[in-house]
């Protein structure tokens, strides 16, 4: 079995909740900028003949903010998770995934509002039954839901 860091993460919504071991966690931010740059004569574009500095407007006020954790989830971790079998979580996310919305993330001991547009679960499929872990790879954005 693999071995978690102490920052595992929950994902919980509509009194689900479901822990995941966690391998490797990213933080992503976006900021949307546009470059703007003006010739400074019609004849004098090139940068190396002297065409202005570039100017750049920063469209939005607040980055996004992305989360991308990989890790697995398994059976017995999480005591007070909704389920205790690895299957039984795997079906706890999906519902998550597909009940649409936002659904509230735990990392580094912070709450945050978040939603997903990909999520994977992989196993090993063997004799085991039923299986005792799943890998998850998934990223979520940091927002409020429009509705």
């Amino acid at each position: 079995m693999t071995t978690a860091t102490p920052n595992n993460v929950t994902i919980t919504k509509d009194g689900i909740k479901v822990t995941i071991g966690t391998i490797m966690a990213e933080e992503n931010y976006t900021k949307v900028l546009k470059a703007i740059t003006t010739p400074k004569t019609t004849q004098n574009q090139d940068i190396e003949e002297g065409a202005n500095t570039p100017r750049i407007l920063d469209i939005l006020n607040k980055p996004e903010n992305r989360i991308t954790i990989d890790g697995y989830i398994q059976t017995g971790l999480g005591s007070s998770d909704t389920h205790s079998y690895a299957n039984e979580k795997r079906d706890d996310l999906r519902k998550i995934f597909f009940g649409g919305g936002t659904f509230t993330l735990n990392f580094e001991g912070t709450d945050y509002s978040t939603n997903s547009d990909k999520f994977s679960i992989k196993w090993v499929t063997d004799d085991v039954s039923p299986v005792e872990q799943y890998s998850v790879k998934f990223t979520v954005i940091v927002g409020e839901d429009l509705t």
